[in-house]
């Protein structure tokens, strides 16, 4: 019987291996934050987990005999998953060094994975994207020429909001599809409006740091507070819409809209949400008063110069109004890593200030000082990666990429690489004196798929350096750890700043 009992448990334990490694990855909180924006893949991975545990489970009481020949099997599966995770798997057929073990958890965790993959294996590497094999590469310069010379036979995985925009996304697009889409909306993201509303950037990042210093507790959480100055700014720029009704409105239907929420709100409702946005603004837009859309200068009027049938063109203004929520996103992230970096360099800070007192207007204009904050702060957070799929063999610089396989570009990992920068650790605005080039600096993206609104996220970022160098103090409390949001590597959520008004 002790004999019996101990097959059956190595034997369960077997089983239990195979599935333990996918069970820790998906339980992890950075990937069930991912999985938030795809409940489909969540469901299936709970649901197939689930369904293995019940099945082994009734195996062992209903027919245990067959427990070997399953553990058997199971063993194998794992036996085939170590010999594929040595990094010189596949050297023979052109493959480069790294792992390919199954659902490794390090990434997830671990901010500077990639960065110590290409340390250990060179700047392209193997690794899993989930359960995909992938290629990492590591240097922009290297990433731009592989893309460039490989676009014919590469695709971009849609992100699940793609779905939510009729056509889909602009960043998911086929190539010539996304030039004409991408053309238009930089077209609309012009500097004039940006221009026309910097009044509005001052005074709202001005009313943001003035709410988290009035927090009576001393430490606010500033995400909330950063959220609804980018949103007011948003609305202002994109829509010509101030604060008030309309905005209320839009809001709601942005919260259901959000690809974060999908798994709680359903795609049928998102999608709903974006067209309820649609109506109110091509309602709006024949209003005939002053604070119409009609009557401000932003960037759906430029769109409608541009394009003068915008408005009834639904798939171009689905990516309209979506890039809008992207925006949202990733400048709050933005602004946040960038109230932690001048917190954590109050130097600079006092330079800023000092630069402002002598002469504003060069202290804040694109190349400044308050920019070259922002840009420095790019530099070492909140840019992350590009992501293509391979749809036929590629073969590049002597390696051989099968199809089906994955490549990211691992531009955060760029950016801390001392192949190209000096001193990649250092918080160090200064390094953006002189101009740099995409090859070796690009947190918007590699051309042809580049952000359209990059120098409006700059601006909204040096209007806060600028507006806290003029008035507060800050320190930030528990930075650390860091979290992976889903698609950012973020501080934590327990992060807290403390603002105090300079005499």
């Amino acid at each position: 019987m002790i004999a019996i009992f101990v097959e059956r448990s190595v034997e369960l334990a077997v089983l239990g291996l195979i599935a333990f490694p996918l069970a820790r990855v998906v339980n992890d909180r950075g990937v069930r934050r991912r999985f938030q924006a795809f409940p489909h893949v969540q469901a299936a991975i709970d649901g197939s987990l689930a369904i293995y545990v019940c099945i082994v489970a009734i195996i062992a009481f209903a027919q245990p005999v067959a427990l070997r020949p399953a553990a058997l099997a199971a063993l194998v599966l794992l036996i085939f998953e170590r010999w594929q995770a040595r990094a010189e798997h596949g050297l023979d057929r052109g493959l480069p060094s790294g792992s390919l073990a199954f659902m490794q958890l390090a990434p997830w965790r671990d901010p500077q994975f990639y960065l110590k993959q290409a340390a250990q294996h060179g700047p392209v590497f193997k690794f899993r994207h989930f359960v995909y094999p992938a290629i990492g590469i590591v240097g922009l310069e290297r990433a731009a020429e592989f893309l460039e010379s490989n676009d014919e036979n590469l695709l971009v995985p849609p992100a699940p909001f793609n779905g939510l925009v009729p056509g889909g996304f602009v960043r998911f697009l086929s190539a010539e599809r996304h030039r004409d889409v991408a053309s238009a909306l930089r077209a609309a993201v012009t500097p004039a409006v940006v221009e026309e509303c910097k009044e509005t950037l001052a005074t709202e990042a001005k009313v943001a740091l003035q709410t988290l210093a009035a927090d009576p507790s001393g430490k606010s959480d500033p995400i909330p507070v950063l959220d609804r100055m980018v949103l007011h700014i948003l609305m202002r720029c994109f829509f010509g819409i101030s604060p008030g009704a309309a905005l209320d409105r839009l809001e709601r239907h942005y919260r259901i809209a959000d690809y974060r929420r999908l798994a709680r709100t359903g795609r049928s409702r998102a999608v709903a949400a974006v067209f309820d946005i649609l109506g109110e603004l091509r309602a709006s837009a024949l209003e005939p008063h002053q604070e119409s859309l009609a009557g401000r200068k932003s960037f759906l009027n430029e769109l409608r110069r541009v394009c003068p049938d915008a408005l009834e063109d639904d798939e171009l203004m689905a990516n309209f109004v979506y890039m809008l929520h992207t925006a949202r996103v990733d400048v709050v992230g933005l602004l946040a890593w960038l109230l932690v970096k001048l917190a954590e360099n109050p130097l600079w800070v006092a330079q800023l200030a000092s630069e402002l007192d002598a002469d504003p207007e060069t202290a804040l204009r694109p190349g400044g000082l308050a920019d070259r904050l922002v840009r420095e702060t790019l530099r070492l957070e909140q840019s992350e990666f590009l992501l293509r799929r391979v749809k036929r063999p590629i073969q590049w610089d002597g390696l051989n990429i099968p199809s089906g396989w994955y490549v990211r570009v691992c531009v955060h990992e760029s950016h801390r690489s001392s192949e190209i920068f000096d001193r990649p650790d250092e918080f160090d605005p200064d390094r953006f004196l002189h101009a740099t080039s995409r090859t070796r600096y690009s947190p918007f993206g590699l051309a042809p798929r580049i952000c359209p609104g990059a120098h409006f996220t700059r601006t909204i970022g040096r209007h806060l350096a600028a507006e806290l160098a003029s008035s507060h103090s800050v320190q930030v409390h528990d930075v650390e750890p860091l979290e992976f949001s889903g698609f950012h590597w973020r501080p934590s959520s327990r992060l807290r700043v403390s603002l105090q008004a300079r005499e």
